[in-house]
């Protein structure tokens, strides 16, 4: 009687031990699935993108993109270091704009060769005539938030870091990592303007999750 009593004990155990296993390894799966979709960046597969954010300064102490040679005085020097092989030889290239800013530019790219040779970009400047108007200084002041501008695609920052430096939030999104290290560290290498901000994503964009081969 007893040596049965020890057996259904040892049968519950064992089935209370499975079902908590089964439990268990059922929870890991759900939250696996609930993560944060996998991304394709350069080619390889990571579950989740590097972001970076650069805020703008204060309203108190900002002295103007470029003033007092901060700026033109980086114009040439190396940018990107020890990332991708596509950045080896990349330097800082001034884009003349309103206000002026800096990008990383690498040698033997399209995008990049325009800028380093012309100091601008065509279809950067376009976008001058399409933004709403600034955010002003004494909105800054204030606390009012500058409209929001995405750039899909944002390859090294041309575009992005215009409209940042122009005194809007900014959200780029550029999947390849040569590319986001470069407009990570051009954007480094400027001072935005109240209200202003700059957040780069390390990701693509599509209509659905997945994973994407680049």
């Amino acid at each position: 009687m007893a040596s049965q009593k020890v057996k259904r004990w040892f049968a519950a155990a064992l089935f209370l031990m499975f079902s908590t296993l089964l439990l268990f390894a059922w929870t890991v799966l759900i939250a696996g699935r609930r993560r944060s979709p996998h991304l394709a960046l350069g080619g390889l597969a990571r579950a989740e993108p590097r972001s970076v954010v650069f805020a703008g300064e204060s309203a108190l102490t900002f002295d103007g993109v470029g003033e007092g040679g901060r700026l033109l005085a980086r114009i040439g020097a190396r940018c990107a270091r020890g990332t991708s092989p596509m950045n080896r030889h990349a330097v800082l290239s001034l884009v003349q704009a309103t206000p002026p800013y800096a990008v990383c530019t690498r040698p033997h790219n399209l995008v990049d060769d325009t800028i380093a040779s012309s100091g601008r970009l065509a279809d950067c400047d376009e976008l001058s005539g399409l933004l709403p108007p600034p955010l002003s200084l004494v909105m800054a002041l204030l606390g009012r938030k500058s409209p929001l501008f995405l750039d899909v695609g944002a390859n090294i920052g041309a575009c992005a870091l215009r409209v940042a430096s122009g005194g809007y939030r900014v959200i780029a999104l550029e999947p390849v990592e040569g590319n986001f290290d470069a407009l990570v560290a051009g954007a480094a290498a400027n001072a935005l303007p109240p209200g202003a901000s700059l957040r780069v994503l390390n990701f693509a964009a599509s209509p659905r999750a997945g994973l994407r081969k680049l």
